[in-house]
């Protein structure tokens, strides 16, 4: 593990770390360089967050491709590396946060540029009271989706007709996207579509993407993290915390703060979706669920997602929900029973041992959370107010 000598080990009590930034990567390159660079363009102080990079490569050349990767990133960049030999994106996201030492945690996707409040903004979103889920704005550079990842590293990443981005531009990028193809994706128009519309509450789940959204780990870990049941079948991991969050409570939030995505395009994504959220549907005992798939293939519309979704649970299923504390949080009603999965603490050679599971029925009751758990606690920060960027959805 790369760690930076400033730091101390995870959870030491002078440790200043308020944010972590969890990075999943897998065979990536000249992406996952501009990742890494950009963080390091921070406006948050270097010693208020750090970056923890975990590497599922399943062999020897993804972890060459990797060294080569991590030479090239400059040395202020506050990283921590880990890997976990192809178990898939949640195995990499829960190993992230296990060795994370901030209480906010914020998953980054490998080929996902931030701009330099990004951190900042997320930290101090974090401020407001209660579990909450916060989805920073996320546009496509549309101009590199046909440009796969180099094999071997290259300073700067060509996309169409020529346009190029390197380290040395990403302090412009706000500036200079719109000669990429900037674009919103259909899931990120998707989680400004549930969280601004009222009557979408129980939709409320789909913000939860993958990049660029931040929870407290208390809060994280108290629903178990990522489902490692899937493997590394892609599909929507992050979605499917997304539905455990909601049925626990949490609220979602969006900040304006923007990311930018350097997309690759994937040919078989409406039959990996449906696949995907067959096991889901599966897995939770709501065959309704496997729509889902149906619909990010982009073969049902948000409404009839909604409708076919509700109501959340028949009245013969209805039974007690562990939920966050009232009060602190707008409750949500869950889309079926949720399989909360149980994480084993990493080893030190940074793998965990196999999940395993336990069923949580949902339902409108709930079993309360004493006032005192951690999840009422506030994220460390300097500054007690709440960012004015971020907005939340309509309630209940």
């Amino acid at each position: 593990m790369r760690t930076s000598p400033s730091l101390g080990p995870p959870g030491s009590g002078c440790d200043p770390v308020a944010l972590s930034v969890v990075v999943p990567t897998r065979d990536r390159t000249t992406r996952l360089l501009l990742t890494l660079t950009a963080l390091g363009q921070q406006t948050l102080p270097p010693d208020r967050y750090e970056v923890v990079l975990v590497n599922d490569a399943a062999d020897a050349t993804g972890a060459t491709d990797l060294k080569s990767v991590l030479a090239a990133v400059p040395d202020h960049v506050p990283l921590r590396t880990a890997a976990t030999g192809g178990r898939g994106p949640a195995r990499a996201r829960n190993q992230g946060a296990a060795l994370a030492r901030g209480e906010v945690l914020l998953f980054l996707d490998d080929d996902t540029v931030a701009t330099p409040g990004l951190l900042d903004a997320h930290l101090r979103a974090h401020r407001a009271a209660g579990p909450l889920v916060v989805h920073g704005a996320v546009t496509d550079l549309s101009a590199f989706a046909l440009t796969p990842d180099p094999a071997v590293l290259r300073p700067a990443l060509v996309g169409a007709r020529g346009r190029s981005i390197d380290a040395a531009a990403l302090a412009d990028l706000p500036e200079h996207a719109r000669l990429f193809g900037p674009r919103r994706s259909f899931i990120e128009r998707t989680a400004r579509a549930v969280l601004d519309t009222p009557g979408r509450e129980r939709l409320h789940w789909l913000a939860c993407i993958g990049t660029n959204t931040s929870v407290r780990r208390t809060v994280f870990d108290r629903v178990g993290g990522f489902d490692e049941h899937y493997g590394d079948l892609w599909g929507g991991e992050d979605l499917e915390l997304g539905l455990r969050l909601k049925a626990a409570g949490a609220a979602f939030a969006l900040l304006d703060a923007t990311a930018y995505h350097l997309p690759g395009l994937r040919r078989d994504a409406a039959d990996l979706l449906a696949r995907f959220w067959r096991l889901v549907a599966e897995r939770h005992g709501d065959p309704r669920l496997a729509e889902v798939g149906a619909f990010l293939a982009g073969r049902l519309t948000l409404d009839a997602l909604a409708d076919l979704l509700t109501p959340a649970v028949a009245p013969d299923r209805a039974r007690s929900c562990t939920e966050f504390p009232r009060g602190v949080a707008s409750p949500g009603t869950a889309a079926s029973g949720v399989v909360v999965p149980r994480r084993q603490p990493p080893t030190p050679e940074g793998r965990g041992g196999t999940p395993t599971v336990s069923t949580l029925p949902l339902g409108p009751a709930a079993r309360e959370v004493p006032p005192s758990s951690a999840l009422d606690s506030t994220a460390p920060d300097t500054d007690p107010s709440p960012t004015r960027e971020l907005r939340t959805g309509p309630g209940p």
